[in-house]
C-alpha cells in the first residue's frame, strides 16, 4: 500500500441527484464560498444533515471503519471558520465541495489527512507527482497531509471533503 494515498472503490454510494444538490444551493446561496469566481464551491456549512441525510451516515460509517464514534454535536461542525474539535472523532466534515467548470485544484498538500468522497461526476487525482487516480462516484480516496497532490474533473462533479481533525494530527 501506497503511504501517501489508498482509494476505497464503492465504498459509499448515495442517491445525491444534481436536482438536490443545485436545489440546496439555491436556497443557501449565503452559506457558499465561490473559489477565484471558477465555479469551485465550497458549502461553508458542515451540519448538512437535514438535507442530506446519507452524508451522516457516511460519516458515521466512516469514523466506524476507523474505531471512532461520530459525534454530530462536535464543535467542529458549528465552527466553519476555525475548526475547533471538541471530541474525540477522527473524521469531520470539512466542506461539500461542487465544481462546474473544468478546473483544475493546483498541487497542494492538506494541512490534516484527508478523505474525499466522489458522490457524482469523476474526479482524477495526481499523487505526489507520480500516479493518477480517477474516482467515480462512490469511490473514497485517503490523502496523507504528507502528499502533494492536484485535482481536476472531467465534467461537473462534486463530493465532500473530510479532515482527520485529531489533536495528533494537527503536528
Amino acid at each position: 500500500m501506497n503511504e501517501s494515498y489508498y482509494v476505497k472503490r464503492k465504498y459509499f454510494g448515495t442517491d445525491i441527484s444534481w436536482d438536490r444538490v443545485l436545489k440546496f444551493m439555491y436556497e443557501n446561496d449565503e452559506k457558499l464560498q465561490v473559489i477565484q469566481a471558477s465555479l469551485w464551491i465550497k458549502i461553508k456549512n458542515r451540519q448538512i444533515w437535514s438535507d442530506f441525510p446519507e452524508l451522516k451516515n457516511f460519516m458515521e460509517k466512516l469514523n466506524k471503519d476507523s474505531d471512532s464514534d461520530f459525534l454530530e454535536d462536535c464543535r467542529w461542525n458549528e465552527d466553519w471558520q476555525n475548526g475547533v474539535c471538541s471530541c474525540d472523532n477522527i473524521w469531520h466534515l470539512d466542506g461539500y465541495v461542487v465544481s462546474l467548470l473544468p478546473r483544475v485544484v493546483g498541487s497542494h498538500k492538506d494541512v490534516l489527512n484527508a478523505c474525499y468522497l466522489q458522490i457524482i461526476g469523476k474526479s482524477f487525482w495526481k499523487i505526489d507527482e507520480l500516479d493518477v487516480v480517477e474516482l467515480l462516484p462512490g469511490d473514497a480516496i485517503f490523502v496523507s497531509k504528507t502528499a502533494t497532490h492536484e485535482v481536476w474533473g472531467d465534467g461537473p462533479r462534486c463530493g465532500i471533503l473530510v479532515m482527520d481533525a485529531r489533536k495528533e494530527n494537527k503536528k
